[in-house]
């Protein structure tokens, strides 16, 4: 047991995509450091391609393997999982992802931060179709929508704070994860990671990015891409249930954009009165609201 490191349980939601799960569990056998006291949770969301029989014959110390009778859902089946766990901490990962050998500690570090108030830590990400960047956390964007930031970053500092980052490779501690009730099990496979990030900063709990950690993930493979019905309930519930904050966040890039007037893509007169956008700091608020009650109308 490496001294003073946290015991840490990886998470691992499987659903179908058996051939990625096997990838990836061997990437992550092969990167957890020799002496780290650790466990590996692999939950079987009732798939139908062998993927339960696969986890039941793997005869490893660390893992522990479980299955749902029905399928639940990715929220549903990592609090499942979670309730199973041992570690202090969560690493919580999709079964899409190839791990690096070096991807684990960096994340860890930034964890363990005293005096960062760290809830939850992302990283990047980059796609195994093309090595594109697909994800260095997640941001609001000034047409109200929440997206991923792919733009690579300066890897000289250790971490960002973002507003959010992605489930599919997040550590967290276990007892945060319990303190904010757990993945919201109204979402279906979308929106419970941001809405995680969210209930964590109602704590007092910040969400970094760990820029010294890279995966690569096949997108979207471990639960599919989802129906737009499904992905437009998903983002009503967390729109509805995080109006306020973020239509501050939305104002925020708004701000910004008011500061250097006529440099975005929609003019704002079309939310806004002209005589207003001298103003920022109320055009913004402004604005944001009549982006949101536009959506909202859909």
């Amino acid at each position: 047991m490496i001294s003073g490191l946290p015991t840490v349980s990886f998470v691992v939601p499987l659903f179908n995509q058996l051939e990625h799960s096997q990838a990836m569990l061997a990437t992550l056998l092969n990167s957890i450091p020799d002496g780290m006291e650790h466990e590996i949770i692999l939950i079987d969301d009732a798939s139908t391609d062998g993927t339960s029989d696969w986890i039941f014959s793997l005869a490893h110390p660390s893992i522990k393997a479980f299955r749902n009778v029905i399928n639940l859902g990715y929220a549903a089946t990592n609090n499942t999982a979670v309730q199973q766990a041992k570690g202090d901490v969560l690493a919580l990962l999709n079964n899409d992802l190839l791990l690096s050998k070096d991807w684990l500690m960096p994340m860890l570090e930034v964890l363990m931060l005293p005096g960062f108030q760290v809830g939850a830590v992302g990283n990047i990400q980059v796609r195994t179709v093309d090595d594109d960047i697909d994800h260095v956390g997640i941001h609001m964007n000034h047409r109200g929508h929440l997206t991923h930031t792919r733009e690579m970053v300066s890897t000289e500092k250790s971490l960002i704070k973002s507003l959010a980052v992605t489930g599919a490779c997040m550590l967290v501690r276990r007892n945060d994860f319990l303190a904010c009730g757990c993945f919201d099990e109204n979402f279906h496979n979308g929106g419970e990671d941001v809405d995680l990030c969210f209930k964590l900063q109602e704590l007092g709990l910040r969400t970094y990015v760990a820029t010294q950690s890279c995966v690569r993930h096949h997108v979207s493979c471990s639960r599919g891409a989802g129906s737009s019905l499904t992905n437009e309930r998903n983002s009503r519930l967390l729109y509805s249930k995080w109006r306020k904050k973020l239509k501050y966040e939305l104002a925020a890039e708004w701000r910004k954009l008011l500061v250097n007037y006529g440099s975005y893509e929609v003019p704002p007169t079309h939310w806004v009165e002209e005589e207003l956008l001298a103003m920022p700091c109320l055009a913004s608020l402004r604005i944001a609201e009549a982006i949101l009650c536009e959506q909202e109308s859909r």
